[in-house]
């Protein structure tokens, strides 16, 4: 992940050189001159890419002083050759299709983390995370995970999340974990990206304790967002709505589109989860409010 002030970028803060052949999917926050990819362009960028939604930018560039092409994609999108023409994926890059950003060839690369979302009762074994998490080339066979961050009130024992003692249903935590790869022959663990989980509390968990929150179904842009959010889906819109952390609804409306577009004039800043009901069922991710 990336953060700062202003001139900032998923790969570079200000490119003077070319950039090619490459792609950012780490979160980017910055107040100015910030993109996906790259902060400041000042000179030459070819066949890159960015993840739209785990960078949270809707822009691959902060700037432009240069030229450059730049592609922006869902983390759904990121997961298929056919959607990054512009990589070598003959004798450079390799990729596990519908599962895995590209990674190289010739290497042992790291494991990737998802955003996940879980529902939780009092307690719950996080290891249910890597649901959710692949690796190139064992894909989920040798796959470990530790906490890195609690955002919240909750607690984590023994790789346990644990809801806070006086927590009603509906409180919602997050927490950063990172994932890794077990090398038995090298003895030791390669660690991977990291990833958001976010914890809602229930009354009554699902038998595997994971709810599907790939949005490989839906997008949102921009995120953050100031005022318009737009909701794209690859199916029919039902349903969205908007929880806080406490896990209160904010906004909730029934549609009967593809496309819609929501008004967060009125909504306080901060972090929010977006539920959007599909034909094709339910997912959540987050949305930022400045």
């Amino acid at each position: 992940s990336v953060s700062g002030f202003l001139g900032l970028g998923g790969i570079v803060g200000t490119n003077e050189g070319e950039l090619a052949n490459s792609y950012a999917m780490g979160p980017v926050t910055g107040n100015s001159l910030t993109g996906g990819l790259v902060g400041i362009n000042k000179n030459l960028i070819t066949a890159c890419y960015f993840d739209k939604q785990s960078t949270r930018q809707n822009a691959g560039l902060g700037e432009e002083l240069g030229s450059s092409i730049i592609t922006g994609l869902s983390t759904g999108g990121m997961r298929f050759s056919a959607n990054l023409s512009s990589l070598n994926f003959v004798t450079v890059w390799k990729i596990r299709i519908d599962t895995t950003y590209p990674g190289l060839m010739g290497i042992d690369n790291a494991p990737f983390a998802f955003r996940d979302q879980l529902n939780v009762m009092d307690t719950v074994d996080l290891s249910v995370l890597l649901d959710n998490d692949y690796d190139i080339e064992t894909s989920q066979s040798a796959l470990v995970m530790k906490v890195v961050k609690i955002f919240g009130k909750g607690a984590v024992q023994s790789n346990h999340y644990i809801t806070p003692r006086d927590s009603a249903q509906g409180y919602m935590d997050s927490l950063l974990y990172r994932v890794g790869e077990v090398r038995v022959s090298q003895g030791d663990t390669l660690w991977g990206s990291t990833g958001i989980a976010v914890l809602v509390k229930t009354s009554k968990a699902p038998p595997s304790g994971l709810t599907e929150v790939r949005t490989s179904n839906f997008t949102v842009s921009p995120n953050p967002v100031q005022n318009m959010l737009r909701v794209g889906s690859s199916s029919l819109i039902v349903k969205v709505q908007l929880f806080n952390m406490k896990g209160q609804s904010v906004y909730s409306e029934n549609y009967n589109d593809s496309v819609i577009t929501i008004d967060m004039h009125d909504i306080h800043p901060g972090m929010y989860i977006i539920e959007v009901q599909t034909q094709q069922g339910t997912e959540r991710t987050t949305v930022v409010k400045h």
